[in-house]
């Protein structure tokens, strides 16, 4: 059997780990913007991404204080603008006309690196009810596990 036309879509991912770091340290209305960490990352940038990648090796991971605060709420908080964007590009992307051109679904990269393995698992939903964040790494070891939906 063969399809008429082809099957394009996509799936709008990113890691889920660092959301809401990577916000903090590039967006300039961020609180953490001129904070001396953020000045240094944007200053080298691939130093300061294996410094904050570095959480995803850890048996216990956990958001890097200077930047995310004593809880991590800070970076949590700070992963709903760009998550907001992953939904927002996923379904600006998907051609919802009677054409049906184009299909893209929302999802993330849930990625841990225990003893530098990595396991990158891209999680796509077949809808838009998604939780209010991506789970990460973090989260689901035991540090301020999410799980409400949208």
């Amino acid at each position: 059997m063969q399809i008429e036309r082809p099957l394009d879509f996509i799936a709008v991912t990113d890691h889920s780990e660092l959301l809401g770091e990577r916000e903090l340290r590039i967006n300039p209305d961020s609180p953490e913007y001129t904070n001396k960490f953020c000045v240094a990352y944007r200053e080298a940038e691939f130093r300061g991404t294996l410094m904050l990648a570095s959480v995803l090796s850890m048996k216990v991971p956990q958001r890097i204080e200077m930047l995310c605060g004593t809880d991590g709420s800070l970076c949590r908080d700070s992963a709903q603008l760009p998550w907001q964007m992953i939904l927002q590009a996923a379904e600006d992307a998907y051609d919802r006309s009677a054409e049906c051109s184009f299909t893209s679904f929302i999802g993330y990269e849930y990625t841990v690196t225990p003893g530098t393995s990595s396991y990158h698992r891209n999680v796509i939903f077949r809808n838009n009810s998604v939780p209010l964040l991506p789970v990460s790494y973090i989260e689901a070891n035991g540090n301020h596990a999410m799980g409400a939906t949208q």
